[in-house]
């Protein structure tokens, strides 16, 4: 309940209501995320063109 009640209170002192915690701690979250590009995991090519002619 203490934990809730400093986001609230984190919250209301921020100029847009979010509190500066919960942003910093997706910030690190996308961080550690592999995305596509950096050469972690790599998209599978999908193809639209034969898709459209199966519809």
């Amino acid at each position: 309940m203490g934990e809730l009640w400093a986001l609230l209170v984190e919250a209301d002192e921020a100029e847009d209501g979010i509190p500066r915690s919960l942003v910093e701690k997706k910030i690190e979250e996308l961080r550690k995320e592999p995305r596509p590009g950096n050469g972690d995991v790599k998209p599978e090519p999908t193809p639209q063109s034969e898709d459209w002619a199966t519809r």
